[in-house]
């Protein structure tokens, strides 16, 4: 098993006796030193400023072995789940949202996969909220079988809009590289 990845100390520090991501000045200027911009760093702090390390390191597993399993790049799926959920924080809905997991997958979306997918494979989209793990490979599963292989999408930026869909497509792909970029940069 790979070592749990250790983040830069200009990065952490406290958030009730806890050990957290901290995005002071030490911690912006190691960012942008690391080629993120001000925009983007000023996008992944909004998001996870003050988030509890182990937090931030719960899920690393499942986006490492899911990654693999489809081919992917963990950083995209944890980048994903940070904009979608906060990394779990937020797991509720909207008013009618269908959305569920850790990657908010919808219930349509699920019901398009099991659709094109082999006889006996199938995703039972009411045991997606409750565990991360499956959630995020139906969410791997349906990038590289359905917008990769199936509609042959073969650049982030189209993957993420076809997952996202709506007005929001182009700034959701746009957050979502600034959350790579982070997850890249820390590692994983």
């Amino acid at each position: 098993m790979n070592e749990a990845v250790q983040l830069d100390p200009a990065l952490l520090g406290k958030v009730g006796g806890q050990p957290a991501l901290v995005f002071g000045p030490n911690a912006q200027k190691f960012l942008v030193s690391k080629g993120m911009t001000q925009s983007e760093v000023a996008t992944v702090s909004g998001r996870i400023n003050n988030m509890a390390e182990m937090t931030f390191k719960a899920n690393d597993a499942i986006f490492k072995s899911q990654a693999a399993a489809f081919g992917l790049k963990p950083s995209l799926l944890k980048a994903m789940s940070i904009e979608e959920t906060t990394l779990g924080k937020s797991m509720k809905n909207t008013a009618g949202s269908t959305a569920a997991g850790l990657l908010q997958i919808t219930k349509p979306t699920i019901d398009t996969l099991n659709a094109n997918l082999p006889a006996g494979t199938h995703y039972d989209y009411n045991k997606l909220a409750g565990d991360p793990a499956l959630s995020v490979k139906a969410v791997a599963h349906y990038i590289k079988f359905f917008l990769i292989d199936k509609r042959g999408l073969n650049d982030r930026a189209s993957i993420l809009k076809a997952y996202k869909t709506g007005s929001d497509a182009a700034n959701y792909a746009a957050r979502v590289e600034a959350f790579k970029k982070f997850v890249d940069i820390v590692g994983i």
